[in-house]
């Protein structure tokens, strides 16, 4: 695809025009300065990630389940003259911050915070453990695909059927905790099938031992595995064993647990354009669907999307026990706090230069302006992120006087905006 051939460098930049033309069916990107001036090469890859952005903040905002979802990242606080843009160096993510915001793990903008928080304290905790002697265990557990309903409803007991073994293995010789999260791919049908992964942390008292590893490793499989799928019979749902998994974890720590928690946030990117030849039988994972139907938008996905929102409103994914919470905090305490806020860069601007952005669907724009100027190419938009800039540093010191109806006409003549198809991203 084109994106792929700029990344490779195969395009020139005649094709890059052409490209833009017959895609944005609007003004050719054109450099009224030298400082303006951006690599043809690159420009359809900003485009695109663009596009893809927008389009998938589009959808929620039409199509999500509840008000607080369709609203989230959209409306600023009340009583707010501001809000911000932030850039995540350690991420390298860009958002707007000092919105309302819905605090679900399936929202675009909430779910990688929401799992991320819950992942934070399975690998402290788990880093917590190895200081003290103790082990920690990465489990798979899954079921054969039934109605939705049904599933969480035999996962749940599952889940809390296995914690009961836990209690019973581990308790007589130390203290353990648990982190589960709820994971889930969408099949070519739309239906959901679930699975769960969970950290397992296990922190022994002073002279006791569980003993060699492969013996009590392999007993704790074959309790866990026989109550998970007595559970699932109960439901009359088929498991297969080769498909679950229990094993130590021995290093990398974190982001097995942010595996665990799928903590890692919607891609946005133009890499997503790949995910049209992953629907296939085995489905796709829940950002590879949404930014699926983000770019094909037709009744019939835009129904599958609403849907699966609907049947997973409600359901906890994801739960931490009291001990991985204690142990994470223990662990939290010890470690310096210098270089946390560094690593994130703030950008001021003016509420109504928000709104004027959010009315003409320039965000995913926005963000992805943002996050090449903090790229490698970087020096491809420097001038025209210098122009962002400068707009957002400009509505700050004319707040209140400056409205949205002003802002929205001084957007419509920056080039570079119009050069991606000003709401048509």
């Amino acid at each position: 695809m084109f994106q792929s051939a700029l990344i490779n460098g195969k395009r020139t930049d005649q094709q890059a025009s052409k490209f833009l033309n017959s895609n944005c069916g609007v003004l050719p990107l054109v450099a009224p300065s030298p400082d303006l001036k951006i690599d043809l090469r690159h420009a359809g890859f900003i485009i695109n990630g663009a596009k893809v952005r927008s389009s998938i903040i589009s959808l929620q905002e039409r199509w999500g389940h509840s008000k607080s979802m369709r609203l989230c990242n959209a409306v600023p606080l009340p009583g707010a003259s501001t809000c911000s843009l932030s850039y995540n160096k350690k991420t390298q993510k860009s958002k707007f911050s000092g919105l309302m915001s819905c605090g679900s793990p399936n929202c675009v903008h909430c779910g990688g915070v929401v799992r991320k928080q819950q992942a934070n304290l399975a690998s402290s905790a788990a880093l917590y453990a190895k200081e003290q002697n103790g082990i920690s265990l990465f489990v798979t557990l899954t079921c054969e695909t039934v109605e939705t309903e049904t599933q969480f409803e035999a996962i749940n007991k599952g889940i809390k059927a296995v914690n009961s073994v836990y209690k019973r293995f581990f308790e007589p010789l130390g203290e353990y905790g648990v982190s589960t999260g709820i994971d889930f791919t969408v099949k070519k049908n739309s239906r959901l099938h679930l699975h769960t992964h969970q950290v397992v942390t296990f922190i022994p008292r002073p002279w006791k031992t569980l003993g060699k590893m492969k013996v009590w490793l392999e007993k704790l499989k074959n309790r866990v595995f026989k109550s998970w799928n007595n559970n699932a019979s109960n439901f009359g749902i088929h498991t297969v064993d080769v498909a679950q998994e229990i094993k130590p974890i021995k290093s990398n720590l974190e982001s097995v647990s942010l595996y665990t928690m799928k903590a890692e946030g919607l891609t946005i990117g133009a890499e997503v354009f790949s995910v049209y030849n992953k629907f296939n039988s085995e489905g796709m994972s829940w950002r590879d669907f949404v930014a699926f139907v983000a770019m094909n938008p037709t009744p019939e996905n835009t129904r599958s999307y609403r849907k699966i929102l609907e049947d997973l409103s409600g359901h906890k994914l994801c739960r931490t026990s009291a001990n991985t919470k204690q142990w994470a905090s223990l662990y939290d305490l010890t470690q310096p706090l210098e270089g946390k806020e560094k690593d994130i860069v703030k950008l001021s601007l003016s509420v109504e230069l928000y709104r004027a952005i959010q009315l003409l669907n320039l965000k995913g724009q926005v963000l992805q302006y943002c996050e090449v100027f903090n790229s490698p190419i970087g020096y491809t938009v420097k001038g025209i992120w210098g122009e962002i800039v400068e707009l957002f540093k400009c509505s700050v010191e004319h707040s209140g006087f400056m409205s949205t109806e002003d802002w929205i006409e001084q957007l419509m003549s920056c080039l570079y905006f119009r050069a991606s198809g000003i709401g048509e991203c």
